[in-house]
């Protein structure tokens, strides 16, 4: 069987749907977490929305994308950080994507591992977003894309549109850790 990662319309999805895909990726994230024995039950993990700051090491906390300047080049998502390292505790479960950024300038969103970007987990098409509702730009995955604790997030968007300005794309992202440092419980 052929498994498809894919981007879906949230205006084809309903809300059901959208609560399983949450679910989902973390369930599957606490799955991950016990594997790479970062706590040894379900009991001591916890699962937030991650911090920007605080887990990627952006400047601020908001999801912005480097300045866009050249059409068909890949830029991080992560402001001015090319590709950080997740914590050693910490699993990163990413689930949806949204374009706040009018006019779309961005296409292909890149998941990939290494500071070279190596390993593609996933290539999600954001332009099959667009005319969707006409009110925003969101897409959820039809599977969760994971980073191992450690490991180095490169993930990036291709400028579309060459606007010399950065672009606002939120990733829905869950952190799966144990329970104390961010979050006591």
């Amino acid at each position: 069987m052929i498994r498809m990662k894919v981007v879906i319309p949230d205006s084809e999805l309903s809300l059901s749907d959208m609560k399983m895909a949450k679910e989902m990726a973390i369930k599957k994230g606490i799955e991950r977490a016990l594997a790479r024995g970062i706590a040894g039950s379900e009991n001591e993990l916890i699962a937030r929305h991650a911090q920007n700051i605080a887990d990627f090491g952006t400047a601020i906390e908001q999801w912005n994308t480097a300045a866009l300047a050249v059409v068909g080049t890949a830029y991080t998502v992560f402001q001015a950080i090319a590709a950080p390292a997740l914590a050693n505790n910490k699993v990163a479960v990413f689930y949806k994507a949204g374009v706040e950024t009018p006019g779309q300038p961005v296409s292909l969103l890149n998941f990939r591992q290494g500071a070279g970007g190596g390993t593609t987990y996933a290539v999600f098409d954001l332009e099959q977003l667009i005319n969707q509702n006409g009110l925003g730009v969101e897409g959820w995955f039809s599977e969760p894309v994971l980073y191992d604790p450690s490991e180095v997030m490169n993930i990036t968007v291709t400028a579309r549109i060459a606007t010399a300005l950065l672009a606002r794309v939120q990733l829905g992202c869950f952190i799966i850790e144990p329970k104390g440092p961010t979050i006591s419980g």
